[in-house]
């Protein structure tokens, strides 16, 4: 699984030695013609104003002259001239008339140019920061949203895929090159010659939206999102560019955006963990797509190896190639499966991604393998299913290694199987894995009887937990397909072991630096709050590494614990509010190399935590803990204060409850606002990201929206957490429980626990967990985690109401709030909903005997506890306030008498002091 990385930069010098950067046709503007600003300083396009409405607007709005003399900076110490624009209302922008000939699908179905590529040379000033400024529209009328924006946090792109950084007062190169085709289109960005990202990637495509019709828009948008700055240079060009095309342009050079300028500068973020770079296709953003050049670049830029895609011609031979006709990526036409293997190779697979490629061909699997014997993985996306025959011919007559050839057969067990009875031996990788992985618990012993090595995921699904059982198993998980270093940067944090990506040379970029011993350990040294059964990940140490020895326990220095050929591991469930130690010691082929002792503790138990809690008697109060309730306005005179009787509202298993009867709110202003005071924020963000909620509630039929709380006070945007029609518990982006799991008409104890320092959620109904939420995204301070003081006012959140009308009555006997996470041990001894509260009981423990001693300053009081129980000892000097000072607690592992002492007490002042136990679950 481990191998050393390669070094981009020099692998890059190779590659440019070797490619004729022949542009094809390309226009190029420096507005340095002052009898015609808009001249060309090559090539056959045109650039007008874009004056639709015939305002003459351009020569009063656009102003041209010297940097210098705009009080700009100059690229590479020379002064340039440049055009200075406005910001640009629907009826204006600039108009480029490229007169290029159609090209690429649309160009053969609608007369349209498919590929093309746009190079600006610009500058937006500090007063556009933060505003949106569309750069590129392709609609003439610009009756539409542009196609390629700066958005407000000055990255570049559209949809909401915006990359890279775009700095105020700072010159900068953006190219944008855009291939439109059905399903498999993609246009690439680059800042400075530096890629920052991909729109568009395997199936999903980039439609005739994105192809020119005839001409462009720059600097324009049908409603206004557009800002002023300055222009010194554009070229448009008839082509997509490869990758290493647009890194050699670089930044801006005063020249002209036809010339190179400085080199790209190098990434400043680092994947925090070594990840197994693959190719797709080869290095198809390199080369064109499944042939040997693509495939060649993709080893020569570090990658452990390259996902190709296979079908099969008439006369049985398997071929590189991806989709089932020859039209996107050759000069012919027609189904690949109805030509003669002598048909296929006579086509040119090169010329349509760049005419330095021309007269590539079609390669066979079997020259695939040959070619590349020794260098690494080839992985097999085999696009139909009569194959593996072919397959099969083509592995024997190579005598390509079976250990280094993977198989992607996604839940296709005959064909799996067919395969492996041709090939023994083969390894297949399946798709995305099926719930039942995590209740199976022969879910992957079964899948390893086939063959199966490991799964392949597209990264929008793929789930650090799962990952962390699949390496358990020793199993691998890859991931499709990636083309931004930010995505990169983010799937690597999921515990990947390969990404694939169209661009492994940026990947490789991307491997963090390697120390001579394991490194960057997550959870981070020193941290608190961290869950129970965390997962363990580190950054490999330099070296062919072969596996790793884990250390792992309370004590320091601490014990072996495991060894794992991973870079993660899970451990067990460990004790709440300790401090474990750990070590990683990397065993290469060269010895063990020691590593360093790191720590972390564990998160607190739930009566540990600041834990608040209510039970509903006739007031808001606390019975303790100190965040309080409060009512919004219009609420108060609502709400009725009950008692269950029975008949219309049923007790609880243990007997009647006093209870809040809340009916349906119609108005966002009401409700019951909750604020803090004693938590504060946690799990290592900036807001409470570590809490749990339990409230014991009844819900009368019929059934509708029921909200429990929203994260936001103000109550703006949607509830967080809900009861669904269909009687399940949950909120969109975390999921919901099945339906069902909810009861109408009866009292249940709802839990909602959160560790969004893990993104990990669990929902629980009567003691039993009914969801578990994982996988979705990074939710450390998002919409779930909750304000705190002292830097966010009060009040903090919002109980019982939704913003948009989706309230329902409820029945609220106890509710408790704690600002840790609880576990399924702790949910199951909670257990039901209870007319005595939650975690304290309202009826308090009898103290059995009370001694005062004066000369000590002290007092000892004594009650019979029971086994398994936690007391809370308290003290006040009235018993008519509810500031009850707690002074500390007391389990209790077997019935006994137990005993508590106060000390510091001054006699001398204190007329009378009342004490209370309560017993906490």
């Amino acid at each position: 699984m481990y191998r050393h990385m390669k070094l981009s930069a020099f692998i890059l010098v190779i590659l440019s030695s070797q490619i004729d950067f022949s542009y094809g046709e390309r226009t190029t503007w420096t507005f340095d013609d002052s009898d015609n600003r808009f001249a060309t300083k090559s090539g056959n396009a045109e650039m007008v104003y874009y004056d639709p409405e015939n305002t003459e607007w351009g020569p009063d709005r656009t102003r041209f002259g010297n940097a210098t003399s705009f009080n700009l900076s100059v690229p590479m110490g020379k002064d340039m001239q440049i055009m200075s624009f406005p910001a640009c209302s629907k009826g204006q922008g600039y108009q480029l008339k490229p007169n290029f000939d159609s090209n690429g699908p649309y160009g053969e179905s609608n007369g349209f140019v498919s590929n093309y590529t746009v190079v600006m040379d610009v500058l937006f000033p500090v007063t556009s920061l933060n505003k949106w400024h569309a750069l590129v529209q392709t609609d003439v009328t610009n009756g539409t949203d542009s196609e390629l924006f700066i958005n407000q946090n000055n990255g570049i792109g559209i949809n909401g895929n915006y990359r890279g950084m775009i700095r105020p007062d700072t010159w900068h190169r953006i190219i944008w090159s855009v291939r439109a085709a059905p399903k498999e289109g993609q246009a690439q960005r680059y800042i400075d010659g530096q890629a920052v990202g991909a729109i568009g990637t395997t199936g999903s495509g980039l439609n005739d939206r994105w192809a020119l019709i005839s001409d462009l828009l720059l600097f324009t948008d049908e409603n206004g999102e557009t800002a002023s700055g300055y222009v010194a240079s554009i070229s448009i060009i008839d082509r997509k560019l490869t990758h290493e095309e647009a890194v050699r342009l670089g930044g801006v050079n005063p020249l002209g955006a036809d010339v190179p300028g400085p080199s790209a500068p190098p990434y400043n973020k680092f994947m925090p963990r070594v990840v197994n770079t693959l190719g797709h296709r080869g290095s198809s953003a390199c080369a064109p797509e499944n042939t040997l050049f693509a495939i060649r670049q993709a080893f020569l830029d570090g990658a452990a190896g390259t996902e190709i895609d296979t079908r099969i011609t008439s006369d049985g031979v398997v071929v590189a190639f991806h989709d089932d006709t020859v039209d996107r990526t050759t000069d012919g036409v027609g189904e690949i499966a109805r030509m003669t293997l002598e048909e296929v190779k006579s086509l040119d697979a090169g010329s349509w991604f760049s005419p330095a490629f021309a007269g590539t061909r079609v390669p066979t699997l079997e020259e695939v393998l040959n070619d590349n014997k020794g260098k690494g993985i080839i992985y097999l996306d085999i696009k139909t299913r009569d194959q593996a025959q072919g397959l099969a011919n083509a592995v024997n007559a190579s005598g390509f290694p079976i250990d280094d050839l993977w198989f992607w057969t996604p839940g296709n067990r005959p064909y799996a199987a067919e395969i492996r009875s041709l090939l023994p031996g083969a390894k297949i990788v399946w798709g995305t894995p099926d719930p039942s992985w995590r209740t199976d618990p022969d879910y992957f012993s079964d899948l390893r009887e086939l063959g199966v090595i490991g799964f392949s995921i597209g990264y929008g699904g793929v789930d650090l937990n799962f990952t962390a059982a699949a390496k358990a198993e020793g199993m691998i998980v890859e991931v499709f397909t990636v083309l931004d270093p930010d995505t990169m940067i983010a799937v690597a944090e999921s515990g990947v072991d390969y990404i694939e990506t169209d661009i492994p040379i940026v990947m490789e970029m991307l491997q963090p630096p390697r120390e001579t011993q394991a490194s960057n350990p997550e959870p981070r040294n020193g941290t608190a709050d961290v869950s129970g059964n965390p997962l363990l990940s580190w950054t490999l140490a330099e070296g062919d590494v072969q596996t790793h020895k884990i250390y792992f326990g309370t004590n320091d220095p601490p014990p072996f614990y495991a060894e794992t050929t991973a870079d993660m591991y899970r451990t067990g469930p460990l004790k709440t509010g300790k401090t474990y130690f750990w070590r990683i010691d990397t065993v290469t082929d060269e010895g063990t190399v020691k590593g360093k002792v790191w720590q972390f503790t564990t998160t607190k138990s739930a009566v540990d935590g600041n834990l608040t809690e209510w039970h509903f008697n006739g007031n808001l109060d606390a019975v303790a803990g100190d965040a309080v309730l409060d009512f919004n306005p219009s609420t108060e005179s609502l709400i009725e204060w009950r008692t269950s009787d029975g008949n219309l509202v049923p007790h609880m298993e243990d007997g009647p409850t006093d209870y809040l009867r809340i009916p349906a709110l119609d108005n966002p202003i009401q409700g019951i606002s909750l604020s803090f005071n004693s938590a504060r924020p946690n799990g290592n963000g900036n807001k409470i990201n570590q809490y749990t909620f339990v409230f014991d509630v009844l819900v009368p039929s019929p059934l509708s929206w029921t909200p429990f709380f929203n994260t936001n006070p103000n109550n703006s945007d949607d509830a967080d957490f809900f009861i669904k029609n269909n009687s399940s518990i949950g909120i969109g982006q975390l999921g919901y429980s099945n339906s069902g799991t909810f009861r109408t008409d009866a009292w249940q104890r709802v839990i909602f626990s959160a560790d969004l320092q893990s993104s990990q959620v669990n929902y629980y109904i009567d003691g039993e967990m009914v969801h578990v939420s994982q996988g979705a995204g990074n939710l450390k301070d998002s919409r779930f985690s909750l304000y705190a003081p002292p830097s966010d006012p009060a009040p903090h959140l919002i109980l019982f109401n939704d913003n948009d009308g989706e309230s329902h009555e409820i029945m609220v006997g106890s509710m408790a709030f704690v600002d840790t996470i609880i576990d399924e041990e702790t949910a199951d001894t909670l257990g039901k909903a209870d007319p005595e509260g939650i975690f304290f009981k309202t009826s308090q423990t009898p103290i059995t005997n009370i001694e005062a001693d004066p000369e000590n300053s002290s007092l000892t009081i004594e009650w019979n506890a029971q086994a398994g129980k936690l007391y809370t000892i308290s003290a006040n000097s009235s018993l008519n306030r509810n500031d009850w000072k707690e002074l500390g607690k007391r389990f209790t592992s077997k019935e006994k008498t137990e005993s508590f002492t106060e000390t510091g007490i001054d006699y001398s002042t204190i007329r009378k002091r009342f004490y209370r136990i309560q017993e906490t679950r």
